[in-house]
């Protein structure tokens, strides 16, 4: 006391305490622009994930001009994928809602989304490798090779910034009534 005294007659002011919530330690953090535009930016690419998995399978089962085979054991294969692709789909609709308000429950629905992605990409490129797809340099070859890849590189990204970030939600939404 007799220190903080002496530093605030000589123009210093007393140190205080900083709490493990400013440093963002385990017990929260503040939310920065990169935090925003993070969550924003992960928002629209899930958003976007979401509408193109609704409009492959639109087009799949109205024109089939997304296949990328027609042996019927790929086409087999495909049709047992909608309703994985759907849960897929609305947890990341869910969850790009979440992060667009900026809703701590975007970290549920990211992780659902996210792992759904991660099962998806690993399911399709393991078929994709068994079945010889991705073997050559045609359209199709090249089409499923970035949808595997887009989505081993997309669900540990979501998953991985979401929790990493989860804190920033919650202490926005800390004093919010949903």
């Amino acid at each position: 006391m007799i220190e903080s005294f002496r530093m605030q007659r000589h123009g210093v002011p007393p140190q205080r305490k900083i709490t493990r919530l400013e440093v963002g330690g385990e017990m929260g953090t503040r939310t920065t622009t990169a935090n925003k535009k993070g969550f924003t930016i992960l928002a629209i690419i899930l958003l976007l994930f979401a509408l193109g998995t609704f409009a492959f399978w639109t087009v799949f089962f109205t024109s089939g001009a997304v296949s990328a085979s027609n042996d019927p054991a790929y086409l087999e294969h495909e049709r047992s994928f909608p309703l994985a692709d759907a849960y897929m789909a609305v947890a990341a609709l869910i969850a790009s809602v979440g992060l667009f308000r900026r809703r701590n429950w975007a970290v549920l629905y990211g992780i659902m989304a996210g792992s759904g992605i991660i099962f998806l990409g690993l399911m399709d490129t393991l078929y994709a490798l068994q079945q010889g797809l991705i073997s050559d340099f045609s359209f199709a070859s090249i089409e499923t090779a970035i949808i595997c890849a887009s989505c081993l590189i997309l669900g540990p990204i979501a998953i991985t910034y979401i929790w990493r970030n989860r804190q920033a939600l919650n202490s926005e939404t800390a004093y919010n009534v949903d």
